[in-house]
């Protein structure tokens, strides 16, 4: 859970989730709400966000990535299937991934910023 460092708040999304929420809950969620924008120089980039889209997710973290003034870093990334099984049902296993992703986001290259946490 990535809200970990921060119990309210996971605690609050749990209730949420499961229709269990509270007005309190609402009224400190929208005490939350952020009234600028990344670039900003007020804005807090090191506070936890909620997205309902891994699009809105991803261009919060292209934008962050973006204004980082860190060093940068672009890894490739490499399939590796390991296990107790045949070389070619390894094999038949990285093709289907590639070729279908399994609706996950898969990247060929990821790039980072060298001085951030990642989770």
């Amino acid at each position: 859970m990535r809200q970990k460092d921060d119990k309210e708040l996971a605690q609050i999304l749990n209730r949420l989730r499961e229709g269990k929420h509270s007005e309190d809950d609402i009224t400190i969620l929208k005490q939350r709400l952020l009234n600028v924008r990344p670039g900003q120089d007020n804005y807090p980039m090191n506070v936890a966000h909620s997205f309902t889209t891994n699009a809105s997710i991803d261009a919060q973290n292209n934008a962050l990535y973006t204004l980082s003034k860190a060093d940068k870093v672009h890894i490739k990334a490499v399939d590796i299937i390991v296990g107790d099984i045949s070389d070619d049902l390894k094999k038949q296993m990285k093709n289907k991934i590639s070729d279908e992703t399994m609706g996950l986001h898969v990247y060929a290259l990821v790039s980072l910023v060298t001085a951030t946490k990642y989770d």
